[in-house]
This record gives structure tokens, C-alpha cells and sequence, in this order.
């Protein structure tokens, strides 16, 4: 409980809209798959915009004056075989392709901060969960130079220090591989199930809960 006696909500999630002409995006797949609730806790949740300057906007309209105790972000990484943990955000960004807006953003995130921020989670905790549940999640030292990295730097950058801020990768769902070969367009090297990918965050959920209950 904060200090004014306002209960904050265990997480603030998002994910990002579908973008570059597909229809599907399993970040915004699965945050529509999550509660408001996560037992006794309130989960907010929230789909950005692939826009630079848009997202950041609308990242700040979710949190609506809330301190949640942690922020979750979720995106797509279409070549990757297996859901993965960012270590790190870089202050840049390096658009290879205009974002929703039309813009080719490059330069810093923040001008004059840090060049990197490391991820603020418990990850040794949350790993051995996923081993636990048999659930395959790597580590990865690269979100990219697109919009993952710039919403994962403003979060790291912006949000107060005792807030946990995460940007988890996911790969291709079935959904999507099912909406590409309809379109008769290039298939994922790999997917992972969507059932498998809710698993993954419903137990880092089930960690971080328990962790805020127990005030460790």
C-alpha cells in the first residue's frame, strides 16, 4: 500500500498493436487474454501505438496517476524461436522503417542520459519459475532500435526506482502464422503457442504477486 493509503496495482502491461501489414500481434493477443485482476491484485493493461511519439502519451494516460509496482512491457520478435528477457535498454533509437506516424526516428531516447539501463526484475527468480513449469525463456542483451527499445528506456528512465520495469519479447503465435499463410505471405522460422506464452506471464505474475505480498 502506498503511503496515502492507496492500494497500487501490482502491474502495468502492455503490449503494441499489429504493425507493417500484419493483422496479428501476439503482444496485443495476449494482453486481450489477461484479467484485471491477478488474485487480490489490480493489473492494468494497456496497447501502444507502434508510434514514437504517441506511445510514450499513451503510456503516461494508462498509468493515470497510479505508482504501480511494476511495468511489464510486451512485444514481437518475429525471428526469435523462444520468449525472451531483456537484460537491457539502449538510448537509441535507429528506426530501419517509419513507424505508424510516418517518422524515421534516429538518435537518443533520452538526450544527455545514460547510454544503457539494465532491466529491474527479479530475473533469477523468474527463471527458475519458468524451469520449474518447463516453460523455455532466454535471456537477451538486444530489445533492437525500434519502438521496443525506446518504450523499455522511457519506462527504465522515467518511471521512480522502486518501480520493477520488464520488456518481454515474444515470438510468433499460431495466430499469426496462421494469418500469414492465409495471406499467402513468408512464414515464421518458429512460433510458440499462445496457451504457452500466457502460461509464461501468468507465472511471472504469480512470482511478482507473491513477492509484493510478502513484502520482500
Amino acid at each position: 500500500m502506498s503511503p496515502g493509503g492507496i492500494v497500487r496495482p501490482l502491474a502495468l502491461i502492455t503490449g503494441f498493436v499489429p504493425f507493417a501489414g500484419d493483422a496479428v500481434n501476439p503482444s496485443a493477443s495476449l494482453l486481450a487474454q489477461l484479467p484485471d485482476r491477478f488474485g487480490d491484485h489490480l493489473l492494468l493493461k494497456c496497447c501502444l501505438p507502434v508510434d514514437t511519439l504517441r506511445a510514450p502519451r499513451l503510456l503516461v494516460q494508462a498509468l493515470g496517476g497510479s505508482a504501480p509496482r511494476h511495468v511489464i512491457h510486451l512485444g514481437l520478435a518475429e525471428k526469435r524461436e523462444t520468449i525472451s528477457m531483456e537484460m537491457v535498454a539502449r538510448n537509441v533509437c535507429d528506426f530501419r522503417i517509419p513507424d505508424e506516424g510516418g517518422c524515421l526516428r534516429r538518435g537518443a531516447v533520452v538526450p544527455g542520459a545514460p547510454e544503457v539501463l539494465g532491466v529491474r526484475m527479479p530475473v533469477e527468480l523468474l527463471e527458475a519459475r519458468w524451469r520449474e513449469r518447463g516453460i523455455p525463456v532466454e535471456r537477451s542483451e538486444d530489445a533492437g532500435e525500434f519502438l521496443c527499445n525506446q518504450i523499455f528506456y522511457e519506462s527504465l528512465w522515467r518511471m521512480p526506482a522502486d518501480v520493477g520495469v520488464a520488456f518481454v519479447h515474444l515470438p510468433p503465435d499460431e495466430a499469426l502464422v496462421a494469418w500469414r499463410q492465409d495471406q499467402g505471405l513468408p512464414l515464421p522460422q518458429a512460433w510458440v503457442p499462445m496457451a504457452q506464452q500466457r502460461e509464461a506471464l501468468m507465472e511471472m505474475l504469480d512470482v511478482l504477486g507473491t513477492l509484493t505480498s510478502t513484502d520482500v
